[in-house]
C-alpha cells in the first residue's frame, strides 16, 4: 500500500478494509504482516492531527496510543 494522505489515504484504507472484510483491517495487518509499513499508521495520524476526521472516535485512541508507544503482534 502506497502511503499518501488526505481523501486519497482514507479511500485506499477504507476499500483495504472492504476486501479483506473487517474493520480496521489495516491496522491489524500493519502489526501483524511486513508488508504493511508503520509509515501508514504515521500517515494516518499526521492526518488526523490536521483535521481530517476519517477514523471513528475508537479508532483514534487505538491508533494514537499505538503511536506513544508502538508494538508489533
Amino acid at each position: 500500500m502506497l502511503v499518501t494522505c488526505g481523501v486519497t489515504l482514507a479511500n485506499l484504507i477504507h476499500d483495504f478494509d472492504r476486501r479483506i472484510g473487517y474493520h480496521f483491517a489495516w491496522y491489524f495487518h500493519m502489526l501483524t504482516r511486513r508488508q504493511v509499513s508503520y509509515q501508514l499508521a504515521a500517515a494516518v495520524h499526521a492526518d488526523l492531527m490536521d483535521g481530517f476526521d476519517y477514523l471513528p472516535a475508537r479508532d483514534v485512541a487505538v491508533l494514537r496510543d499505538w503511536c506513544d508507544t508502538p508494538y508489533s503482534v
